[in-house]
């Protein structure tokens, strides 16, 4: 190795090991010495960095001279609570926002459900209408008396024939009959049985004024209080409903006597006209 070289090299090892001192080593080799130069200068970036931020916030703090330490302290705490009272603020505006824009999605869902509600509302306000004008000028009572007067004699031609002893000439309104000696006779003055025959008289004049509803009648265990001289005068009253050919009676009883003489009474319609059906209970 020449004299230039030699001169070169050692001079390389000297500077190393000047920066091995500053690193604190004995001796470093030249990677070792690259590696850390580079980690020194990151260490330095980030010093500055953290000097830079130090800067920005210690420019809104006035130091005097000679101030004491208690007072800066004082300032120090002062500025820590007033950072904390605006990141309690920004966190309380966060929160705001988002209840602001759940109501406002809440707000049109409830918009587009009034908006589909708002014919029912409207249907509902003339239905209520027509039902004060029922109410008003067509009540239960007025319609029922109406009923009777124009079927009244309907309803005592059929009281007459479905009800044995004759003992009443007629009704006097819907809840009075009058008895043949003059006298009159409330509902809670006629026995069960009389009661059941003014219903059912009531329910066949109605029954035979229809004339747009289907021409059916239908009867659910109709006599369960009336006598058997009552039940055959009602069962013959109805045998002669269907020989008319105007309705299609269907009769239901749970009593097995009633209903064999039912059939007895019908039978003679044959099997293309009368049909018997047994249901037991599961």
């Amino acid at each position: 190795m020449n004299s230039a070289a030699t001169e070169l090299q050692e001079q390389l090892s000297k500077k190393l090991g000047e920066i091995a001192k500053l690193f604190g080593e004995d001796r470093l080799t030249l990677e070792e010495c690259q590696r850390g130069i580079i980690k020194r200068k990151e260490w330095r970036d980030r010093t500055q960095s953290i000097v830079k931020k130090l800067d920005a916030i210690t420019d809104g703090i006035v130091l005097q001279e000679e101030q004491p330490l208690s007072d800066l302290n004082t300032n120090v705490k002062l500025v820590r609570k007033s950072l904390s009272e605006v990141q309690i603020a920004i966190t309380n505006e966060t929160k705001a926002i988002v209840v602001a824009s759940e109501a406002s999605k809440r707000r049109e869902e409830i918009k587009r459900q009034l908006s589909g509600l708002e014919p029912r509302i409207t249907r509902f306000r003339d239905v209520e209408v027509v039902f004060k004008d029922i109410l008003e000028k067509h009540s239960l009572g007025s319609a029922m008396e109406a009923a009777l007067q124009k079927n009244k004699a309907a309803i005592d031609e059929i009281f007459r024939r479905i009800h044995s002893p004759a003992e009443f000439s007629g009704l006097r309104d819907m809840t009075t009959l009058i008895r043949k000696n003059g006298e009159l006779a409330n509902l809670q003055q006629i026995s069960t049985g009389q009661r059941a025959a003014l219903a059912l008289s009531l329910f066949l004049a109605q029954n035979a004024q229809l004339r747009s509803a289907p021409p059916l009648m239908l009867i659910d265990d109709p006599i369960a209080h009336v006598d058997d001289l009552n039940c055959l005068s009602f069962l013959d009253y109805l045998r002669e409903v269907a020989l008319s050919g105007e309705r299609q009676i269907i009769f239901a009883t749970a009593n097995e006597k009633l209903a064999a003489l039912f059939q007895r009474k019908f039978d003679f319609l044959g099997d293309s006209e009368f049909k018997r059906y047994d249901f037991e209970r599961g």
